[in-house]
C-alpha cells in the first residue's frame, strides 16, 4: 500500500496542547506508515517539519473546518487518499495500516438518534442523526451507518470534492451547518469494505480504563489535557507515554 499523508484541519489559536500531543502520538505510534503531515488552516508558531497550507480562519468553526478540508482536497501535493486527523485525536498503540483503524462505525444513524433523542444537553447535535438519515435516504442509502467516530478517517480527494456537487448536497457546501454529518455522508456514499463496529472513544471526562477503552486511539474533550485535577488518569497516561518533545515542535 502507498503511504498516505496525514491532514489536520486546524483552527485559530497558538497554544493547542491537543495538537501537540496528537503529533507526539503520531511520531511514537505511526512511523513509518505515513508520508508527511499537512496542516491546513492555522499553524501554531511552535510547529515545524510539517507542510502548511494557510487558509483564513474568519468563519465560524464549522465552516472553517469544512473549507480547510475542501482546500486540502484541492491540493495536488497531497496524496489522492489521505488520513484526516482532528487535532484532538491521540493514538494509543502502533498503527499497522490506516485502513484497519480508519474504517470504524457506531451502528446506524437510526440507532444513535434514538439514543440521543431524550438527552436534554445534546443540543442541536441530536437532531443531526435523523436529518442525515433522511438526506442519505434521498441519495439511495436506506439504512445508513453512523460514521461519526471521533477518530481518523480516510478521504479520497476527488470523491470528497465531488460530494458537494450532488444536487441534494450542493447547498451545504458553503453553509455553516453542524447538522450535516460529512463523515457519515461520505462513508455511506463511498464505503470501504467491512467497516468495524466500535464504541466511540471520545473522552467526555477522566477514565481509569483508558487503554482498554480506546480502540487504538481516543479523542479528548477541550481542556482535559494539562488539567490534572479534572483528568488525573488521562494526564498520567500522557506523562507516561507521550512526555517527550517531538520532531514537530520547535
Amino acid at each position: 500500500m502507498p503511504l498516505l499523508d496525514i491532514v489536520y484541519p486546524v483552527g485559530p489559536g497558538d497554544k493547542n496542547d491537543d495538537l501537540r500531543y496528537s503529533l507526539r502520538s503520531l511520531e511514537k505510534f505511526a512511523r513509518p506508515v505515513y508520508r508527511k503531515i499537512v496542516i491546513v488552516g492555522h499553524a501554531p508558531s511552535w510547529i515545524k517539519n510539517v507542510d502548511v497550507i494557510k487558509v483564513p480562519q474568519n468563519r465560524d468553526k464549522w465552516l472553517n473546518a469544512r473549507v480547510n478540508i475542501e482546500t486540502a482536497c484541492g491540493c495536488e501535493k497531497i496524496t489522492n487518499d489521505f488520513v484526516l486527523f482532528n487535532d484532538d485525536f491521540i493514538l494509543t498503540e502502533p498503527v499497522i495500516s490506516w485502513q484497519s483503524i480508519a474504517n470504524s462505525y457506531l451502528g446506524t444513524l437510526r440507532e444513535r438518534g434514538a439514543e440521543y433523542a431524550n438527552l436534554e444537553n445534546a443540543g442541536e447535535w441530536k437532531r443531526g442523526f435523523e436529518f442525515n438519515r433522511k438526506l442519505l435516504q434521498q441519495l439511495g442509502i436506506m439504512e445508513p451507518l453512523n460514521f461519526e467516530v471521533h477518530g481518523p478517517i480516510i478521504f479520497n480527494r476527488e470523491k470528497r470534492l465531488h460530494l458537494f456537487e450532488r444536487e441534494e448536497l450542493r447547498k451545504y457546501r458553503q453553509r455553516s451547518d453542524k447538522l450535516l454529518f460529512q463523515r457519515s455522508i461520505y462513508k455511506n456514499l463511498y464505503p470501504d469494505r467491512d467497516p468495524t463496529l466500535i464504541r466511540d472513544p471520545k473522552l467526555l471526562g477522566d477514565r481509569k480504563d483508558l487503554p482498554q477503552y480506546a480502540s487504538g486511539f481516543f479523542s479528548v474533550t477541550d481542556n482535559l489535557i494539562g488539567n490534572k485535577e479534572a483528568a488525573p488518569n488521562l494526564n498520567h497516561w500522557l506523562d507516561e507515554h507521550l512526555n517527550f518533545k517531538s520532531s514537530f515542535e520547535k
